[in-house]
């Protein structure tokens, strides 16, 4: 004779949740979330967001240079918040006809802007492109990021939204000799090293 499992007559019960404990589960998020929600600034991740913009822009040119073996010319267009970036095939210093140029766009609203101070916390400049030795290409100040790495000047570039709001200002500077970029966030009354 076969032997039958215990649960002959019984009813197997399926796990799962009910639509109340659904639903109640679903009212306690929403009330967190409308506490927490508006406890989020946002303003900040785009200030951020613009950082990674201009900083991966200023790394591609400076691994471009590297893997091309040409110079690579890169240039601020304060007017219309964008990067142009060139492709200086011929080593001339300046844009030719036929080299390859690439236009990147700050995100969000965001703008080059004089800062309320330098990285160091002296007068702010004049410009938003600090640099030791400006060089204007086709009307842009720009930097030239040679084949070996290295960059034309020590260069700071300072940004924020389109309100200016102290505390969305942002900078990326790059060093001469190596090329490396890092950038700085502003508080309100300093500048500290930025991490993400």
């Amino acid at each position: 004779m076969l032997a039958l499992s215990g649960r002959t007559g019984a009813r197997s019960r399926r796990a799962g949740f009910t639509l109340i404990e659904l639903m109640t589960v679903l009212v306690v998020v929403s009330v967190v979330m409308a506490i927490a929600l508006p406890q989020v600034d946002f303003t900040r991740y785009r200030a951020d967001g613009r950082v990674q913009i201009v900083r991966k822009a200023l790394q591609q040119a400076q691994r471009t240079s590297l893997v091309r073996q040409h110079d690579v010319i890169v240039s601020f267009d304060t007017a219309r918040a964008r990067i142009r970036v060139a492709l200086d095939a011929n080593n001339d210093g300046s844009i030719s006809t036929g080299e390859i140029i690439t236009w990147q766009a700050l995100s969000d609203g965001g703008k080059f802007a004089i800062p309320p101070s330098r990285l160091d916390g002296s007068t702010p400049p004049t410009i938003p492109f600090d640099a030791a030795t400006p060089k204007a290409i086709s009307g842009l100040p720009s930097v030239v990021f040679h084949r070996d790495g290295s960059v034309s000047t020590d260069v700071t570039i300072y940004f924020s939204s389109a309100t200016g709001t102290p505390t969305e200002f942002r900078a990326v500077q790059v060093l001469q000799g190596t090329g490396r970029t890092d950038w700085y966030r502003f508080n309100g009354s300093r500048w500290g090293a930025g991490a993400l």
